[in-house]
């Protein structure tokens, strides 16, 4: 390898390599709830008509009487958002969920 092509990451490693380091690297957990099918669609704002509250679905809470998403997609009561944002929901007069959102007004 060059002194050239040598990029930052790579010379740590071989700096730790050489002096006999054992790196590590910790990587925060990322939790993907996304539902792929209907009526989510794989989409990250989930709107529950019921309560006209929003749901990021990348943040989703699962705790006893927090999110539900499952309840609110089984009483069909989900509804999703174009464009899919946050802006969008609030736009049409949804609410934030306490949960995954916070700065509910209700």
């Amino acid at each position: 390898m060059s002194m050239r092509t040598l990029n930052v990451r790579n010379a740590e490693k071989l700096l730790a390599k050489s002096i006999g380091l054992i790196m590590v690297v910790k990587v925060k957990e990322v939790k993907i709830m996304r539902r792929r099918g209907a009526p989510t669609y794989g989409n990250r704002f989930v709107g529950n008509t019921d309560k006209k509250e929003v749901h990021d679905l990348d943040n989703e809470q699962t705790g006893a009487n927090e999110c539900q998403i499952d309840e609110i997609i089984r009483a069909g009561h989900a509804r999703i958002f174009d464009p899919d944002t946050h802006e969008q929901a609030r736009k049409e007069g949804y609410d934030n969920c306490a949960y995954c959102l916070g700065g509910s007004e209700r």
